[in-house]
């Protein structure tokens, strides 16, 4: 089991800048935070990374979520979800998410 991410997870790129979910789910909340649905895009700022290695990250996209805890169709993200960086290709990491709803 998983921890579900909301609003206030911290998500970084492996280059250690933050990202920021664009879209939220308000109809599911935990800890009055909403969560995050695995189709939310991501932005990224202040990416350390230098263009001559691929440029800074600028977005972020999940491409795997939770597999049993859907809102409307669609699934949650849970601290394991992995997604990606773009330009980069880096993975995005979950640094901290919230310790009370747990899914699959």
């Amino acid at each position: 089991m998983s921890y579900v991410l909301t609003k206030s997870s911290q998500i970084t790129c492996m280059h250690g800048a933050q990202a920021q979910a664009v879209t939220v789910c308000p109809r599911v909340q935990v800890d009055k935070q909403p969560v995050i649905l695995q189709t939310a895009n991501y932005t990224v700022s202040g990416c350390p990374n230098i263009p001559e290695a691929g440029g800074p990250c600028a977005t972020g996209q999940w491409i795997q979520g939770a597999t049993r805890v859907f809102s409307q169709g669609t699934p949650l993200l849970i601290d394991i979800s992995q997604g990606l960086c773009a330009p980069t290709g880096v993975k995005l990491v979950v640094a901290m998410a919230q310790m009370r709803v747990k899914a699959l």
